[in-house]
């Protein structure tokens, strides 16, 4: 007889398409066998004759597996596991065979009384009705392995065709080979009188289903069954902001232990809320696929000032189940395709519905997993329907090679809560990603959207590119499958892959290890070092983390990416070398805390030194190049472009343009996830970048300061490259005492510009007292050894008197030696740089 389909079989949409993955190889199976089909709720009914029963008087739930081959399969001590820790779960009977081309049922339960035989063999585990792995195996490897997703009562999960690779949810069909006639014949899904979207007044929403099919809906986000609300006449929608929060109320501590002092607060406002309608038709037992919709009564596309609105629509315990529920703080920090739960979106872009599909969703992100708000990455794939996110969800966007290809559509996109930015700005990151465009780093696209799950508002996120393989192919034309993907992981920092292969991972590991050993000051290493390295993008990558001081890197935050080959068509960008990509910034321009004095961070010496004691991989990256002249060269001018680019004028431009998007939607942030901040927050952390950017009493800007960085780099690799035997004892004590004073200045985030120069100072005079002066190259007017840009600056602020030099310097602006500084000298010294006539 037919059974009833429930919410199970609909949530699967009908059919669940996944292709086998690859395993480790198995021990020799001579045939091989295959899952053929699993079955997580046997009643007897709708075909599923099989006839053991467990102790307590239930029909066992089974696995099929299938012999393809022309032979008898012995299988006896095999192995049938549902965790992939545990693969010896259950033996096979020896002696245990399938006939070729046939069948075998395995019972499973933990009730189960009856012996297991090599004719009717028994697991003693359960199979989850919620979805259950069942994996095959010789107890080491594994051979075969089958993810059945959450299944209606007497349906399978079944291999059709019977020899290859795809599942589908199916009748069963236990102890027979698979064939296309197990396939559902579906009714229609049923049609919505309107699309999703925003309306000025309510209205009567009327749904049709073809065939005499019955349609049942829900108005909670979960999966229409016949358990649910039949469908008798037009739905009123409304505004239903009004009714008691649902999701909103629910208990902080379920989702976080931060903010102890108020953990069980909750908003003390109604949060605005959306009708989520889903209906599904049923005829004859069969159901048709789900269809979702959002509705915002008394809503514009002003409500929100004009940003981009996320409808987000799940069963709730694919969030909040215990076991399974990706939102709860014991199960946040999972991570990996098992931890995916299917939604749908609905997106509402400039008052339009502009995206309306099924997708996957994770949480994302490192330690701001367990905030109260979470970040959110979502999934394109087949099996959820579409491939792509078929919308330009960033206007505009193209690639970053130089082509000018527009982007748009995506295979992913995250919903960034803003990090350690969340309870402030929540645009830091992003305001900074903008800044470093003179950089030309790789950044991520982003905009400031508000979401709603299950028709709740849940704040406001920055939506954004996402770094993945197809990143790296639309913006650098890199065949995703050519595409290495390197980052940290966050339990313990080390390198793990993002995208590639496993063995991707030696690839980097090679690196580290030869960079650890290599003398880059050689000139033949150091080719090697370019052969390895887009040295122009590691430079203006490090100068960008530096010049912000971006407290958060380098030991984790960051990735770098390669072609695992060459590709002679794309010979800039398929050349095997390493590149980077920035982000998480917003530990950057100091987001605690700041003092006058964070302006005046040397984050240059600091990771410098971290390198020279072998410590994290980009630090020591950083330490080796910079024993390189060429690219000390290349990093002094990727530092004049990071001044320039992370200019007072910059911010302020780019301040302006993304402020508003997000600080007109935070006190409705601030109502719904209350955490002890609120908008002081954000003007706080605003008068943080204030005092970085434009300098605040006597303390300098960050444009100001930098050149003392450099000048700290030239003081201290000199202390490090002089040969101190040769000196007195006398000489070596004053020349280490003004080293360690120097080292400790410029590693000291709190010491400000005065004391890092005194203290420089006294470096070079001891230098120069055991050694002899080294004497610096004119127009180099800040003395840090090289003449750049900021020399210009310097000499031309001079002759402006807008700022002072100190004798030495106003000796070094004074090129043409006319005993005064003018803007003969200014031009002079311009020329130098940019290579329109040297100085002699």
């Amino acid at each position: 007889m037919k059974n009833k389909m429930t919410a199970a079989f609909i949530a699967a949409l009908l059919t669940v398409s996944g292709t086998v993955s690859a395993f480790p190889a198995a021990a020799e199976v001579s045939p091989a066998v295959l899952i053929s089909e699993v079955c997580t709720g046997n009643t007897g009914a709708n075909g599923n004759l099989t006839d053991l029963k467990d102790s307590k008087d239930k029909f066992c739930d089974w696995v099929e597996l299938y012999n393809p081959t022309s032979s008898d399969a012995d299988i006896g001590g095999l192995y049938l596991s549902d965790d992939e820790a545990e693969l010896a779960k259950a033996k096979i009977p020896d002696g245990t065979k399938i006939p070729a081309g046939g069948c075998l049922v395995v019972y499973c339960g933990k009730n189960i009384e009856a012996e297991s035989t090599p004719e009717k063999p028994i697991a003693l585990f359960g199979l989850s009705a919620k979805g259950e792995t069942v994996i095959l195996s010789d107890g080491t490897s594994i051979i075969d392995k089958a993810d059945a997703p959450e299944l209606a009562d007497d349906t399978v999960y079944a291999r059709i065709p019977a020899d290859g690779t795809d599942f589908v949810i199916a009748n069963p069909s236990p102890n027979a080979v698979n064939s296309e006639e197990q396939l559902f014949s579906a009714p229609d899904a049923p049609a919505f009188s309107r699309d999703s979207g925003m309306f000025a007044d309510s209205f009567e929403l009327e749904l049709t289903a073809a065939d005499g099919a019955e349609i049942y809906y829900t108005t909670d986000g979960s999966t229409p069954t016949e358990n649910s609300t039949r469908y008798e006449g037009a739905i009123t929608i409304e505004n239903v902001t009004d009714r008691p929060n649902v999701l909103s109320a629910m208990d902080r501590s379920l989702f976080t232990d931060w903010y102890t002092w108020e953990q069980k607060r909750k908003p003390s406002v109604k949060v605005d809320k959306a009708v989520v309608i889903r209906a599904a038709a049923i005829k004859d037992g069969q159901v048709s696929g789900v269809v979702t919709k959002s509705y915002f009564v008394g809503y514009d596309d002003t409500t929100y000032n004009g940003v981009g609105v996320m409808s987000i629509v799940t069963d709730s315990d694919n969030l909040f189940d215990k076991q399974k529920g990706i939102y709860l703080k014991e199960n946040a920090m999972n991570r990996g395709k098992e931890w995916e739960r299917p939604v749908h979106i609905d997106f509402i872009d400039d008052g339009s519905t502009v995206l309306s599909q099924d997708c996957g969703m994770r949480i994302q992100g490192g330690y701001s997993r367990q905030d109260y708000q979470k970040s959110l990455r979502f999934y394109a794939r087949e099996e959820y329907g579409a491939k792509k996110f078929d919308y330009p969800l960033f206007a505009g966007l193209t690639s970053r090679d130089g082509e000018g290809r527009e982007i748009n559509d995506f295979d992913k996109f995250v919903l960034r809560n803003g990090g350690n930015d969340a309870n402030y700005t929540k645009f830091k990151d992003q305001l900074l990603q903008r800044m470093s465009g003179g950089l030309e780093l790789s950044t991520q696209t982003g905009r400031p959207v508000v979401a709603f799950i299950n028709g709740e508002y849940w704040g406001l996120y920055t939506m954004q590119e996402d770094y993945s393989d197809s990143y790296v192919k639309d913006h650098f034309d890199v065949k995703k499958k050519n595409v290495v993907i390197i980052s940290t992981k966050y339990e313990d920092n080390s390198p793990k892959v993002d995208e590639g292969e496993d063995a991707d991972i030696e690839l980097w590991n090679e690196m580290d290890s030869w960079i650890r050993s290599a003398d880059l000051t050689d000139p033949e290493q150091y080719k090697k070092f370019t052969e390895m390295f887009d040295v122009q993008d590691l430079a203006n990558y490090l100068a960008a983390e530096i010049y912000i001081t971006n407290e958060d890197w380098s030991v984790k935050n960051w990735r770098l990416w390669r072609s695992r080959e060459a590709d002679e068509n794309n010979p800039d960008y398929s050349d095997c070398r390493w590149r980077t990509m920035f982000y998480d910034t917003e530990m950057g321009v100091y987001l605690w805390g700041n003092k006058s004095e964070n302006s005046t961070n040397n984050k240059l010496i600091q990771i410098y030194e971290t390198g020279k004691k072998g410590g994290d991989t980009l630090a020591v990256i950083a330490y080796k190049a910079l024993q390189n002249e060429k690219f000390k060269e290349i990093f002094r001018s990727s530092m004049a472009t990071a001044a320039d680019t992370f200019s007072a004028e910059n911010y302020d431009k780019q301040l302006a343009e993304i402020k508003d998007g997000y600080y007109k939607n935070l006190p409705k942030y601030f109502e719904r996830f209350p955490s002890g901040s609120a908008m002081w927050s954000a003007d706080q952390c605003i008068g943080w970048m204030n005092e970085f950017f434009h300098g605040k009493g006597t303390a300098p800007s960050r444009e100001e300061y930098y050149p003392t960085m450099l000048r700290a780099l030239e003081l201290l690799q000199r202390y490090d490259n002089a040969d101190l035997d040769i000196l007195s004892e006398e000489q070596r004590k004053a020349v280490d005492s003004a080293h360690t004073r120097a080292l400790r200045n410029a590693t000291n985030g709190g010491t400000g510009i005065k004391p890092q120069n005194t203290s420089l100072d006294a470096l070079e005079t001891a230098l120069n007292e055991a050694f002899g002066t080294e004497k610096l190259p004119r127009g180099d007017v800040n003395g840090d050894g090289a003449v750049t840009v900021t020399d210009i600056s310097a000499a031309a602020a001079y002759v402006k008197n807008i700022k002072q030099l100190n004798a030495e310097a106003i000796t070094r602006a004074d090129v043409n030696g006319d005993g005064k500084v003018n803007i003969t000298d200014v031009s002079a010294i311009a020329a130098h740089v940019k290579n329109i006539k040297p100085l002699s």
